[in-house]
């Protein structure tokens, strides 16, 4: 039995998971991917945080003293796994970046850039980012340098779609985890499908998220604990765009200004 197998076992939530799922696929847990065991720790994490789930429940209502232990407990570690197992794209170049963003000088401006470029198909997949942490960008350049001052995490000019995704711990100007932004030649439409963004920070507007011109659609993402200096410590909406989000979780963001959750610029 694979490693990763094993330390998912010790995790009661986890061990569940594969009793659940092992009997609908008819599989046993080594017969996973690395990948789809991952994915189900960070669904298995987001349902503590989610309204009405039996383990938010757990965690927050209920009157058992060893029902909320465990709870917290399964928190720590599917947290710990997840941080272990999941593979990082890092802009800490100097591999010394400490909490609150400390040390992050000489990070790189963008941890991920996606431009105009003509789509890569391979089989139904067309410019996907599937399954990774992104942390430790730095887009502290000039305002008038657009691409080093937008998005920290990453950089978005293109029909990206990016899936189950963690930006943590990123900084900007504007969108401390992401910036998405129009190509040369016309509005984008990216989408972020069941993504985290935690712990990011911008030195002006959209902690999280800075959106410009942009058409994004949001599905299932998480967003908590980012700041912005000015406005949407969240998400900000900038310029002309027609975003959507659909079951989101928005909690603890913070601006220095307006909106501490999410800021739109009037039309």
């Amino acid at each position: 039995m694979r490693k990763i197998v094993k330390d998912a076992l010790n995790i009661s939530e986890m061990e569940y998971a594969f009793e659940c799922i092992g009997t609908d696929d008819k599989k046993n847990p080594d017969d996973y991917t690395d990948e789809e065991i991952v994915n189900e720790a960070e669904y298995r994490l987001f349902t503590y945080f989610e309204d009405g789930h039996a383990n938010n429940d757990d965690m927050r209502l209920s009157d058992d003293a060893e029902s909320r232990a465990i709870a917290r407990k399964d928190i720590r570690q599917l947290t710990a796994f997840i941080k272990r197992y999941k593979t990082t794209l890092s802009g800490d170049l100097a591999g010394d970046d400490g909490p609150n963003l400390e040390n992050n000088v000489e990070n790189s401006y963008s941890v991920v850039t996606t431009s105009n470029i003509p789509e890569l198909v391979v089989g139904d997949t067309v410019n996907e980012l599937d399954g990774f942490t992104i942390r430790g960008g730095n887009a502290d350049a000039a305002d008038t340098h657009r691409g080093k001052a937008y998005g920290g995490g990453m950089f978005c000019v293109s029909e990206a779609t990016i899936i189950e995704c963690t930006f943590v711990g990123n900084r900007a100007v504007y969108g401390g985890a992401i910036s998405c932004r129009p190509s040369s030649c016309c509005v984008t439409e990216p989408k972020l499908i069941c993504c985290t963004f935690e712990g990011n920070a911008a030195e002006k507007e959209g902690g999280a998220v800075y959106i410009g011109d942009s058409d994004v659609y949001l599905d299932r993402c998480r967003i908590r604990g980012n700041t912005a200096a000015e406005k949407g410590g969240a998400v900000m909406f900038g310029n002309d765009n027609s975003t959507t989000m659909v079951n989101c979780v928005i909690d603890g963001n913070t601006a220095g200004e307006e909106g501490g959750a999410l800021f739109c610029v009037p039309v």
